[in-house]
């Protein structure tokens, strides 16, 4: 009986905050994720997720190919284990993405947040 009277002590709403919280940090579209790690492998991306919302440059990324932010196909290879590392719970479906540079990065922002979305 002393730990249901400790439970009741405890604030729920207080708890879940904390749950809330921390399902906050988790959710994500994977589109920061992209930038960093198409930032770490080529010096014509930066990011500064210092600022709210995050500053991406070249402001059109959505519209570009790797090919036009300096990568070849070994660059989207290294782009794409870098992803791996910061999104590990989507890594199959980051695993088929084509390693070619002619890729849209749009389509690649698409295709991250639906399969964010897939795994729940």
């Amino acid at each position: 009986m002393k730990n249901a009277t400790k439970k009741a002590a405890s604030d729920p709403n207080a708890e879940m905050e904390t749950l809330l919280e921390a399902k906050r940090l988790a959710v994500t579209t994977g589109t920061v994720q992209v930038v960093i790690a198409l930032a770490s492998v080529t010096s014509v991306v930066t990011v500064d997720t210092t600022k709210k919302p995050i500053k991406v440059n070249p402001p059109n990324l959505r519209d570009l190919s790797f090919a036009d932010v300096g990568l070849d196909d070994d660059g989207v290879a290294i782009f794409k284990e870098n992803l791996i590392v910061l999104l590990d719970f989507i890594a199959d479906d980051i695993r088929k993405l084509p390693d070619n540079r002619n890729v849209n990065i749009g389509k690649v922002l698409e295709f991250v947040r639906l399969s964010i979305l897939a795994a729940g």
